[in-house]
């Protein structure tokens, strides 16, 4: 019996992954490796640092992870099974969306891997509670709709798929939502559409191909294969007259010649061109523009400054001083309250630390009662992670 290699806290702590503080790192990692190099010692030791960042990792994280891995043909088999036990609960943890599901499915495919029936059945059952309640791209239906057609039709790539899958009729539920919306798909979807779809007649196919405008050739092409595949050869001629012709992007087939006009006309014409300057590129007559801007031109008016008001010195009020002290002393005879002058309030603002608001509300949360959801998602979390720990240890045994 083989036995793991003791691995250390130290050991883990020392590793690229722990230095990176937010899993978009460890994908952004990847990503710009699959755009720079496909060398697989490269990919091995950066592949080594995503297994252990394999907990923090969401849906959409694995699924760009995943895709860039198919870009580049590397497969780690560690790294796939690692990502597919976290599966099993992603979508428990509602981080798991369809689009994403769609594209790790499309990955698997490149990459010729097939999950166990444990994850294929999460997978298919979130997909079919996303498909009626969220709105679902065309091409993460047609991704979705290839991968489990494929499963169908050869069960032996899935151990126990025939007597485990618990959901087989997802095939037919895709095709069902592929039909009903057949008329929003492109080209290229209706290729993938034609060579898996078993209910799906000719005609629909063919004029719903149809409706498209300036198809590639090997579109077409492929297209055509697919119908002669499953329908007979040649079967698709009876609706051939649906097919645009190949036309130019002004709607016409060829390109008419200019009508040669008489002789009058030409004559006219190059009669009209002598007229015309001829000027050099990119340059003007300094002359013409010069006359031009002289022919516009009007005398400006000359701008009257307005003068600005004194302000009213002491002798200009119209009371003296002692008339002003008089009122004064009337005033306080009949106790009216002298007049303050009005100050701007003082305003104080006092800037209170994030953190420590952060650190009140987390105080306050404690306080209160855990709801048993909250206690059984953690609980969950803690198994997950220590599930998980195990991929790290064989990636580095």
């Amino acid at each position: 019996m083989t036995t793991l290699k003791p691995f250390s806290a130290v050991e883990k702590a020392s590793e690229p992954s722990s230095t990176y503080r937010r899993s978009q790192d460890v994908v952004s990692q990847c990503v710009q490796l699959s755009r720079v190099s496909s060398s697989p010692e490269l990919w091995t030791k950066a592949l080594e640092s995503v297994i252990p960042a394999v907990p923090l990792l969401k849906g959409e994280d694995m699924a760009s992870i995943l895709r860039s891995t198919a870009r580049v043909g590397v497969r780690n088999e560690t790294l796939l099974a690692a990502m597919c036990e976290s599966m099993k609960t992603l979508p428990l943890l509602r981080v798991l969306r369809i689009k994403d599901i769609a594209s790790i499915c499309s990955s698997f495919a490149r990459l010729n891997f097939a999950p166990s029936v444990e994850v294929l059945n999460e997978l298919a059952s979130e997909v079919l509670r996303s498909v009626d309640l969220y709105r679902t791209r065309n091409q993460d239906l047609c991704r979705l709709f290839r991968y489990f057609s494929i499963l169908e039709r050869n069960p032996d790539l899935v151990l126990c798929y025939n007597s485990d899958f618990r959901f087989p009729h997802i095939t037919e539920k895709l095709e069902r939502t592929i039909n009903d919306r057949i008329g929003f798909f492109g080209p290229v979807e209706l290729c993938v559409i034609a060579k898996y779809a078993d209910r799906i007649s000719l005609e629909s196919l063919v004029r719903n191909f149809s409706r498209a405008q300036h198809v590639r050739p090997a579109v077409k092409a492929a297209f055509i294969q697919q119908l002669d595949r499953r329908f007979g050869k040649d079967a698709w001629r009876e609706y051939e007259h649906l097919f645009v012709p190949e036309t130019d992007s002004t709607g016409w087939g060829r390109q008419l010649e200019e009508p040669q006009g008489d002789i009058f006309t030409q004559h006219f014409i190059t009669e009209e061109r002598k007229k015309k300057h001829e000027f050099p590129l990119f340059q003007l007559d300094d002359e013409l523009v010069a006359q031009a801007l002289e022919s516009v031109k009007q005398p400006r008016k000359p701008v009257s400054r307005s003068k600005e008001p004194k302000p009213p010195s002491k002798g200009d009020s119209p009371l003296s001083d002692d008339q002003l002290e008089f009122l004064r002393m009337i005033e306080a005879e009949l106790g009216q309250p002298e007049v303050e002058k009005h100050k701007a309030p003082q305003t104080f603002t006092e800037r209170v630390d994030r953190k420590f608001v952060r650190s009140i509300e987390l105080s306050d949360i404690r306080s209160e009662k855990e709801a048993p959801e909250l206690r059984s998602m953690r609980r969950l979390k803690k198994y997950r992670n220590r599930i998980l720990r195990r991929f790290t240890y064989l990636a580095h045994s």
